[in-house]
């Protein structure tokens, strides 16, 4: 005969309906945000939409709905970007990430429109932001850049160094990135090679120090040989995160070689960067433009 179950415990019961959400299948906006990460952002912008479009109060969605928006290509995108960008930062004021982001985008904006309003609102988000998260990197590197580039009375290259600086106290990886942009603003070549040259004195298998060695001899013209084996040692190492891979190295070895004359070099190399890179046209260009052997 078959035994008759016993009822659950009401503290069992309880806690069963209190783990249930978390043993649910992903909501919308998990599903939304799954699709942004993936990067495609058009099937993550339709997904974000109709969720800010239900529940206008979700400041997660209007946040990432206007980085999806700020990924498109079209003349209108960053209007519509700083829209919701703005909304979540209203929804949620005191969230670094949100203000990080929106202060980005206004100053995209300002530099596009020649706004002084938008380049101040941007300003200000980023400071907060970097009030509320010191850490968060991406806003200083967005502050250094504005006030880096920014006209008077805006700009100040001793606030952009002071950024820089506290890059570097953080991730000198990132640091060393932040001092060769400066330098690059500047047009100063031969201090951003002295930097790698110096990085690399104290670190030979520094790949950041080694690929923009290379990238600068690439757009300078000089020191070609010395940025050729610059990029032959970075194809030996392991790209640390979100640095440059090993196709973008290739790329520029194909144009240090070409440069240098070398036809057969430089085409193997362009070659071995479109297999790695075949959506980048530059490169099918570029091999294109190679005389024949």
């Amino acid at each position: 005969m078959l035994r008759r179950r016993r009822p659950l415990p009401f503290s069992l019961l309880l806690l069963v309906t209190c783990l249930a959400p978390g043993l649910r299948a992903d909501s919308p906006l998990e599903d939304a945000i799954a699709l942004y990460k993936q990067k495609n952002y058009p099937a993550a912008r339709a997904a974000f939409a109709a969720i800010a479009d239900a529940d206008p109060a979700n400041a997660e969605a209007c946040h990432y709905l206007g980085l999806t928006l700020s990924r498109r290509a079209d003349a209108d995108a960053l209007d519509e970007a700083v829209t919701w960008l703005a909304k979540a930062v209203a929804l949620q004021p005191e969230n670094p990430d949100y203000l990080g982001d929106y202060g980005g985008v206004c100053l995209q904006l300002a530099d596009r429109r020649h706004s002084y309003r938008l380049a101040r609102r941007g300003q200000e988000a980023l400071e907060k932001c970097l009030a509320l998260d010191p850490d968060n990197l991406d806003a200083r590197d967005g502050l250094m850049q504005f006030f880096q580039e920014a006209p008077w009375p805006l700009g100040d290259r001793a606030r952009a160094r002071a950024q820089a600086e506290e890059i570097r106290k953080r991730d000198p990886r990132r640091g060393l990135l932040a001092f060769i942009y400066l330098r690059r603003s500047a047009k100063d070549d031969a201090g951003v090679f002295a930097l790698c040259e110096d990085a690399l004195a104290r670190d030979p298998d520094n790949y950041t120090a080694l690929f923009e060695l290379g990238r600068t001899s690439a757009t300078t013209g000089s020191r070609l040989d010395r940025g050729i084996a610059a990029l032959h040692h970075c194809l030996t190492l392991t790209p640390p995160p979100h640095a440059p891979g090993f196709g973008q190295a290739r790329k520029i070895l194909g144009a240090l070689y070409e440069k240098s004359g070398d036809i057969p070099a430089a085409r193997a190399a362009y070659a071995a960067a479109l297999k790695l890179r075949p959506d980048d046209p530059a490169i099918a260009a570029a091999l294109a433009r190679l005389p024949a052997s």
